[in-house]
């Protein structure tokens, strides 16, 4: 478990027993299918409960038709099958968030902890420590971990029409994208200032990174009610290697290309371009991007 991606808060307490917990399965995420998962989970405890969803009309027919005695989500998939919950966990505050990580990136799940032992996450319920985390609203829609547009979003719309799914297939979509993609204009209204100029990319981030570790905001935290702004500007095809290095080891804020923004209050982006991402999960509009601070947290197990 990567403890020092957890942010740092006053835990909350509430047991929560296996009967209580109900895992979320995405049958179209990662490599693990899903006959693979539930077996997993009958070996565990022949009587956890479970359901197959198969797209997001799936997912919110679940939260629909939910049973009350439920008081844990686990959902068993990546960043985009937790982004299609988000609207449903923050309505019902008496739900807690949880993952199984089986997803490309996990970017949610490594950020807070969450890796595939079973055992440890049915201690972490019994133990019932949970964290509010911020929610972001991006256009009317919900977002937890990191958004954006530019490259990475780029990334996300060919990722997503590749046959193939993993770290390996995401890697050649990234690749592709370091190629064929072109900086765009854009501009970024706070609060306070405005910016203007050409860029790569602009992550909006909730947490500090996109998944498998690549760290695009080094100091952001879900849980300080902020978020943060990565406006990352044109650089040399010849300074990509030195640029992943940095985003790998974390080191991103010593570079010159990138300015970081953290901010608390509404934005807006204005740019020459349709496509974005939301969690990694591909958008598209005509518009500009609003961004604030959601009114609601999301309750999400702390693990131990």
């Amino acid at each position: 478990m990567n403890v020092d991606a957890l942010p740092i808060v006053t835990p909350r307490m509430s047991r929560i027993l296996a009967h209580e917990v109900l895992f979320v399965i995405n049958p179209n995420s990662g490599k693990q299918a899903p006959h693979q998962i539930v077996e997993r989970l009958e070996r565990y405890d022949a009587h956890l409960a479970y359901v197959i969803t198969q797209d997001q009309q799936g997912v919110r027919k679940v939260f629909q038709n939910l049973d009350k005695k439920y008081k844990g989500i686990v959902i068993v998939g990546g960043d985009g099958t937790i982004n299609a919950s988000l609207r449903y966990l923050v309505e019902n505050k008496n739900l807690v968030l949880a993952v199984l990580p089986n997803g490309s990136g996990n970017g949610f799940a490594r950020e807070l902890g969450f890796d595939r032992d079973l055992d440890a996450l049915m201690r972490s319920f019994r133990k019932g420590e949970t964290m509010d985390l911020d929610v972001l609203e991006i256009n009317g829609d919900l977002a937890i971990n990191v958004s954006g547009l530019g490259m990475d979003s780029y990334v996300a719309h060919h990722f997503q029409k590749s046959k193939g799914r993993g770290f390996v297939n995401y890697v050649w979509a990234t690749a592709r994208a370091m190629i064929q993609f072109r900086d765009f204009e854009a501009e970024i209204k706070t609060k306070e200032d405005v910016y203007q100029g050409k860029y790569r990319m602009i992550a909006i981030a909730n947490t500090r990174q996109f998944g498998n570790n690549a760290i695009i905001a080094p100091q952001a935290r879900p849980d300080d009610g902020r978020y943060d702004l990565v406006l990352v500007k044109p650089f040399p095809i010849w300074k990509y290697a030195e640029f992943i290095i940095k985003m790998f080891s974390g080191k991103l804020q010593s570079s010159k290309y990138l300015q970081f923004l953290s901010l608390d209050d509404a934005s807006q982006i204005k740019w020459s371009n349709t496509k974005y991402h939301l969690d990694g999960e591909p958008k598209e509009t005509q518009h500009d991007l609003h961004i604030q601070l959601f009114s609601e947290k999301v309750k999400v197990l702390k693990r131990v």
